[in-house]
């Protein structure tokens, strides 16, 4: 790690900085002391901060660690004239004694312009940030901004926080785009668009229509474009070709104006780039939110060219197109419609070695897969809304999508009953298979909330609808030869599976709240929830002429319903807010396979108790306590009571006897954000507990073929906790940020009908440091560190350990003119038990780019990945009974010159 002590002497090079301060005292004409009045320190070239603090409660400021030279010193407190005075700082300290701030006596107009340079001001519970005073390069993206914001971070992989919360949404001019997914916003849109930055609380329609708290709030980003940039074409295109035949190919179009937003983005490439990230295709399944519980989330990471942040294996090639309309109608009324469209093809091969524990033995397994996918999806969503302050809230949207998938996949393992050195085999398994699947599905949900007029029993009335449909078709064909070497039996089979999976689910909830004096609430509800399953299976052996084959063909058929009644108790206030909710469920499952005669119900009730208590010590600062109980039923197809074959020696047989999991999760957060000296902590702790976990039951033969049974264990145990710290270090002129991340879980399984006890647990710690003062160099130095330990109930010899650590840094300098620099690396560790296996994995990546044309339009660049050509797709995984290790085909060197153009015409 040589190459990082330059890095790291640079970081720490400002510890020789001069002990240059500003201080003073605040207050009015009549000697009131002034609070939180904003005191910015200002370049006079171009108003753009060179450092920042706000007033404390008795009026004093201090501005420390300051940078030589000649600045603008301004002072903003809301209703009051801005205060300008011109500072040479240099190695004394600066007292300025009390500033006496007056009354505004300007019109609105004249407050309003004169408020342009001010950086940052709180309006109530908004803050508001002036782009232009955070210098930003050319090109840059939002996310380049926020960065530079006092209180808002932006992580590795493009996650945002403010005031220590997670930004759940980013809305342009107060409208949604791309259906509020951050990233997509951030990553796209230019930063010289932007003319403030607004950060709150998103208030839900019972605070804004009923005047009542609620707790469940989302951290908003609001941008405001400068006025030239509405009415006006602006993004960019881009082109880039390289080594090895590499390309991408991009664009980005936005048009904005008082009445209507567009959005226009489309990528191709084959350098493992995607466009959207996984917030995009929740939205489009219409959220978590929408399940509850009654639909277990299926997502296959081939079906959409996904951005996790995870590492990407294979080779593909991605193209995504989307493009998102918003219009503003008259009387309230909005029109919001987004069409994504999505192809990928990929070719993976991948090596693997495991150990299977069975028992008292271990089962020692080596194979080789080489797998390709070819997948097209579009999806199309509108939304109408109509809203009208302070009385009603009105949602209708609709979704549709399609989507066709082909795969094929060649497998060949071997397992070994003792050391693998020896080499002595019990099985082997040679399987090629093909896929065919489409899919089409849509929803529609309905949103109403309206405010009851004065003198009523009630204070607010909401009503919610929802309508999922999912049909798909799957054509399987395959072929296996396998080898039980033990009991000396061989198998060839060549098979096809035909499913037809028709999936309905509808719900309804209705809510009215009663204010109950100033700082209580109740609310009453009521919903009722049914979901429909059918699932047809027809399997035939091609080797016969295509007989069905009739004990693995059958019709099976789920419905599940739900009525749920409750009650909730809301408390209201400044400093102290709380929550109690009872809630009764009755629900009936009806489970029925063809084959017989009768079908097999199930009934159950269940109070569903829920409480949160939350505590404001001050602005900013909060702690909060919550439980909550759960309920879920199984999937049908845990249920479906007829065995895979798919693979012969290892079959997967439902459970129509399985209960739904019962959960109880009870959690505790604290938050601290300090507005003075932007410390921010956020801090979670969850202890979760499950009844009724489905699990599996494996039963293993004396040729060590298996039969996997989906069952119920008693009990499933996690803890999780989470800390995040980030504070400015000013005289080191650096920010630190802290995150440890610790994950505790027990669960059960059964071997032979013995139990086997997995404990996990799981670290993650991380260290970041960064330089404040970004003019010309924006430098980050970290390290990772994260270790998996396994244990097991059967036998202390199969305990691992697993590390994974991380050390990363980059640097960027752009103080040369129409020039920008930047380089990055990461240096990954891996260590386990498994086969004594230990690597380090260099990547390197660098850019050279520069602006060429006078009108600032083009630029090229020269950008390279993994530089040493060290990438591998090497991951582990560790289950309840087996440890992994996987190499899989992956990305590596590329070298890609690009051309860039950016857009900027005016509109009609």
């Amino acid at each position: 790690m040589k190459f990082l002590f330059p890095l790291l002497l640079f970081l720490s090079s400002s510890l020789m900085a001069q002990k240059a301060s500003i201080q003073g005292i605040i207050s009015d004409e009549n000697g009131e002391l002034q609070p939180f009045a904003t005191v910015a320190l200002l370049h006079p070239e171009d108003s753009t901060v060179a450092s920042f603090a706000l007033s404390r409660e008795n009026g004093t400021f201090l501005l420390e660690h300051l940078e030589k030279g000649n600045f603008l010193l301004q002072i903003n407190q809301f209703s009051y004239d801005v205060w300008y005075k011109k500072v040479e700082v240099n190695e004394k300290a600066i007292d300025l004694g009390m500033i006496v701030l007056f009354q505004t006596k300007q019109n609105l107009k004249e407050v309003q312009v004169q408020a342009e340079a001010i950086p940052l001001r709180f309006n109530g519970d908004t803050i508001d940030y002036n782009a232009s005073s955070f210098r930003t390069r050319e090109n840059a993206p939002v996310e380049e901004l926020l960065k530079k914001l006092p209180g808002v971070q932006v992580d590795e992989s493009g996650n945002i926080k403010a005031q220590g919360e997670n930004v759940n949404k980013i809305t342009i001019e107060g409208k949604e785009v791309f259906g509020n997914d951050p990233k997509i916003i951030s990553k796209n849109l230019p930063a010289d668009a932007i003319k403030k930055v607004q950060v709150f609380d998103e208030k839900s329609a019972a605070e804004k229509l009923g005047g009542m708290g609620d707790q469940n709030k989302d951290k908003t980003i609001n941008l405001v474009l400068k006025e030239d940039k509405k009415n006006l074409w602006f993004g960019n295109l881009e082109a880039a070709y390289g080594y090895e035949n590499k390309y991408r190919i991009g664009s980005k179009l936005f048009n904005f104006d008082k009445k209507k937003q567009l959005a226009v983005l489309g990528n191709m490439n084959n350098i493992n780039q995607f466009g959207f990230s996984i917030d995009e295709y929740i939205n489009f399944r219409g959220g978590f939110g929408s399940m509850n519980g009654d639909v277990n989330l299926e997502f296959d990471p081939n079906d959409f060219p996904i951005d996790f942040g995870q590492p990407i294996y294979g080779e593909i090639n991605s193209g995504v197109g989307g493009i998102n309309y918003n219009r503003s109608l008259q009387k309230h009324r909005s029109l919001n419609w987004t069409y994504i469209g999505t192809l990928q093809q990929k070719d993976q091969d991948e090596s693997s070695y495991s150990e299977n524990y069975l028992g008292t033995d271990i089962l020692y397994r080596n194979s080789l897969q080489n797998s390709f996918n070819n997948n097209h999806r579009h999806q199309l969503k509108m939304e109408f809304r109509r809203e009208e302050k302070d009385r009603f809230e009105h949602r209708f949207s609709g979704s549709f999508n399609w989507k066709d998938k082909k795969t094929g996949n060649t497998l060949f393992s071997t397992d070994y009953y003792v050391p693998q050195t020896l080499q002595v085999p019990v099985n082997r398994f040679d399987q090629e298979i093909s896929e065919n699947n489409r899919n089409l599905g849509g929803q529609l949900t309905e949103e109403f909330s309206k405010k009851i007029p004065e003198g009523k029993l009630f204070k607010l009335f909401r009503f919610q609808s929802n309508l999922d449909w999912n049909r798909s078709y799957q054509n399987r064909n395959w072929q296996t030869n396998s080898e039980l070497f033990l009991s000396g039996i061989s198998r060839n089979e060549q098979q096809e599976q035909q499913y037809l999976n028709d999936q309905k689910q509808g719900s309804i909830q209705i809510a009215a709240v009663s204010k109950l004096g100033k700082q209580f609430a109740l609310e009453s509800s009521l919903e009722g929830r049914s979901r429909l399953h059918y699932l047809d299976r027809n399997q035939s052996d091609l080797q016969g002429a295509g007989t069905i084959i009739d004990s693995l063909s059958q019709i099976f058929d789920y419905q599940r319903s739900s009525l749920k009644p409750g009650i909730r108790l809301r408390r209201n206030g400044q400093k102290f807010r709380a929550e109690m909710e009872l809630q009764w469920e009755y629900s009936i499952r009806r489970s029925d396979l063809k084959s017989r005669q009768l079908a097999q119900n199930l009934i159950w009730t269940q109070w569903l108790p829920a409480a949160s208590l939350e505590y404001n010590f001050r602005d900013g600062h909060h702690i909060n306590l919550s439980y909550q109980n759960t309920i879920s039923d199984a999937d049908p197809q845990q249920l479906f009571p007829i065995y895979n074959t798919i693979n012969n020696l290892h079959y997967y047989l439902g459970n129509e006897n399985l209960r739904p999991e019962r959960s109880h999760q009870s959690s505790l957060d604290w938050t601290l954000f300090d507005q003075f000296s932007f410390l921010s902590i956020f801090s979670r702790l969850d202890a979760i507990y499950v009844k009724d976990k489905i699990s599996t039951n494996q039963w293993i033969n004396p040729d060590f073929s298996s039969t996997n049974v989906y069952t119920n264990v008693p009990y499933d145990y996690g803890l999780r906790s989470y800390f995040d710290f980030s504070s400015p270090i000013r005289k080191l002129k650096l920010n630190v940020h802290l995150e440890l991340r610790n994950n505790w879980n027990q669960s059960l399984i059964y071997l032979n009908g013995i139990e086997n006890i997995s404990t996990n647990l799981r670290h993650r710690y991380q260290i970041r440091l960064d330089n404040r003062s970004k003019k010309k160099w924006d430098a980050e130095i970290g390290f990772q560190f994260g270790f998996t330990d396994s244990r097991f109930s059967i036998s202390n010899t199969y305990n691992n350990r697993y590390i994974e650590n991380k050390a990363f840094a980059s640097i960027r300098y752009t103080g040369f003119k129409n020039w920008e620099i930047e380089c990055s690396t990461k240096i990954y560790h891996y260590q386990s038990r498994l086969n004594g296996f230990e690597q380090f994995i260099p990547i390197v990546n660098a850019r050279i780019s520069q602006q060429f044309s006078k009108n600032k339009r083009w630029r090229w660049s020269l950008e390279s990945f993994d530089l040493l050509d060290q990438n591998t797709g090497i991951r582990q995984n560790t289950g309840l009974q087996f440890l992994e290790q996987n190499q899989s085909s992956i990305l590596r060197r590329y070298v890609l010159f690009a051309l860039s153009y950016k857009i900027n015409r005016a509109g009609k």
